[in-house]
């Protein structure tokens, strides 16, 4: 008995007389063979519209002519329609930014090349705050990376080959005003598009312009024609299902209030040398930024010679974001001595001397903190690295001389 294998099959259905048999073939599965080959050759899958035929040939001497006989089963690969939004980034951005770019990435799984639309959709309340305004949607040419407006102007994806990914923007501009923190998502979704009119219907390019809406087959397949199969995963975006052709992905812009900073200085209190001891202002509903400066009803305190004047410096910072090295310097002038120990900060006493409190009486400049900074004979406050919105005063004793 020989064997021969000349081509590879599925099945042999011959039967073969035990006593006149001279040879016959015992067919190898394909399937085998393709799970032995390496996985870097899956890497695009096989292209749809290829023609993949498999005959199993029977050499024996009841095989007719030739003492031969073969069987083959053709068919062509069908389209396997996928694709992959990548996002979940975050992009702070100011109240009142114009053109703010979020990026997406679209990737084609398929099997052949494709077109992709492409559309953005604000998430609707209370998932976010606000919504992102005038939002365009624009495909990275290539020419310089990142988004450029003069050059990256396609509002689809042309001829994305298989395995192939495009960078695509979102750009929008943001609403004012915002709190701190507000936030706005958006989902971008792609579409696969293609005009499948080539021989034997494969996809024909349409450069330039984007492909058909496709449609997948419904009926039974077709082993002569290119049958189209939807095998996409459901996305982010409302509506956005499994094998439906499109996937959707999702970003946020998150509002970052510019911070805005304020200082304000206040007489709140006068003790003359006659005994007279009298508040000039008083704080309004518990605030450190809302004051009520009111002379005392009858008050006869004198501003003279040897009169003790308090001082309160209130700073305010709103909005959001860092501020870094922040220092408050209040000189006492020639015409007054600061009081020794009178220096508090938010209420809480401290040192005169340049030490880890961050607060002193600086008679001279020096090389430690916080009296490297200012001039001589002044009161510091150096709070440092500050975080948006904050605040803190102080107050101080002087003396008129």
């Amino acid at each position: 008995m020989k064997h021969k294998v000349t081509q590879l099959t599925v099945s042999c259905p011959c039967v073969i007389p035990h006593s006149r048999t001279r040879g016959f073939v015992v067919a190898a599965s394909m399937f085998a063979l393709l799970a032995a080959m390496p996985l870097s050759a899956f890497a695009a899958g096989t292209a749809a519209g290829t023609a993949i035929s498999n005959t199993a040939t029977l050499e024996c001497d009841l095989c007719g002519a030739g003492g031969q006989t073969t069987s083959t089963t053709p068919f062509v690969v069908d389209e396997k329609i996928n694709l992959t939004v990548g996002g979940g980034s975050n992009l702070n951005v100011n109240p009142g930014a114009t053109a703010q770019v979020s990026t997406f990435t679209v990737t084609n799984h398929a099997n052949s090349t494709l077109d992709f639309s492409l559309a953005i959709a604000q998430i609707a309340s209370p998932a976010d705050q606000f919504d992102a305004a005038s939002c365009g949607v624009y495909v990275e040419s290539g020419a310089t990376p990142g988004y450029q407006s003069a050059q990256d102007i396609a509002t689809f994806i042309d001829e994305l080959v298989a395995d192939a990914s495009a960078t695509v923007y979102a750009v929008c501009d943001i609403p004012s005003p915002l709190l701190n923190a507000d936030i706005s998502q958006v989902d971008l979704s792609a579409t696969a598009l293609g005009n499948f009119t080539g021989v034997g219907g494969v996809y024909a390019a349409t450069p330039g312009a984007p492909g058909a809406a496709l449609i997948q087959t419904a009926a039974a397949n077709d082993p002569g024609a290119v049958d189209i199969a939807f095998a996409d995963i459901a996305g982010t975006a409302a509506g956005d299902a499994l094998r439906d052709a499109t996937h959707s992905a999702r970003n946020t812009f998150t509002a970052v209030s510019a911070a805005a900073v304020g200082l304000t200085k206040i007489i709140t209190k006068i003790e003359d040398t006659l005994g007279c001891s009298a508040s000039v202002c008083s704080i309004l509903s518990g605030t450190t930024s809302t004051y009520q400066c009111v002379t005392s009803s009858g008050s006869s305190c004198k501003v003279t010679t040897g009169s003790v004047i308090t001082y309160r410096v209130d700073y305010v910072a709103t909005g959001g974001g860092a501020i870094n090295d922040v220092a408050l310097t209040d000189p006492i002038i020639a015409d007054m001595t600061y009081v020794p120990g009178s220096l508090t900060v938010n209420g809480v006493a401290k040192t005169d001397a340049a030490d880890a409190d961050n607060a002193a009486f600086c008679s001279a400049i020096t090389v430690a903190a916080p009296c490297n900074v200012g001039a001589p004979n002044t009161v510091t406050v150096t709070p440092g690295n500050i975080t948006a919105p904050m605040s803190l005063w102080f107050t101080f004793r002087a003396t008129i001389n």
